[in-house]
């Protein structure tokens, strides 16, 4: 790559052509045989005012409604049924297992667990949405905030999708 200026106006942009040439790189090869709507295997970081994760680099932002949420993201995979996505809100004094009592409720034959998020103790839920996705939800308490978390996959790939997903789930760090 080859950068030019006019008279004395390359010097002045050196900096900018530099940084330029810096950020610059090459698209990555596609695997051959792999199915490119899986989770990529690379990550990319993201930061919010109440924790940091990162997640597969082919999910892309969807803007949802935030509601009366303090914080509301969504990524989207290529299969369009597959995403994650992040809300926060208050937790209004409630423990995790009464989060989880009044979510559980709405959720007839979820099947319940336990996990870590972030060094926090945390509750899931994992049950079928559709005939083909299933969805899990995290939930963590911290600071009077419910975090919670959610991952759809397409279910005769869940073995691939919750092997991506589990990255996402161990790289998050709260604030």
């Amino acid at each position: 790559m080859k950068f030019a200026g006019f008279g004395d106006l390359y010097s002045a942009y050196k900096s900018v052509f530099d940084a330029v040439l810096a950020s610059f790189e090459l698209p990555k090869p596609v695997e051959k045989g792999r199915d490119q709507t899986l989770p990529s295997d690379m990550l990319s970081d993201y930061s919010t005012q109440f924790f940091s994760l990162q997640y597969p680099d082919n999910y892309n932002f969807e803007t949802i409604p935030k509601g009366n949420n303090d914080l509301a993201i969504s990524l989207r995979g290529a299969n369009r049924s597959c995403s994650i996505q992040f809300a926060v809100f208050g937790a209004k004094g409630l423990t995790l297992e009464k989060v989880l009592a009044q979510t559980k409720a709405k959720f007839a034959g979820a099947v319940e667990g336990k996990a870590t998020v972030g060094g926090q103790p945390a509750m899931m839920l994992t049950y079928q949405a559709t005939k083909d996705v299933e969805r899990r939800f995290y939930f963590v308490v911290k600071n009077d905030k419910v975090i919670r978390i959610t991952f759809d996959w397409f279910k005769p790939q869940r073995a691939e999708y919750l092997a991506a997903y589990d990255k996402v789930v161990n790289s998050v760090k709260f604030k």
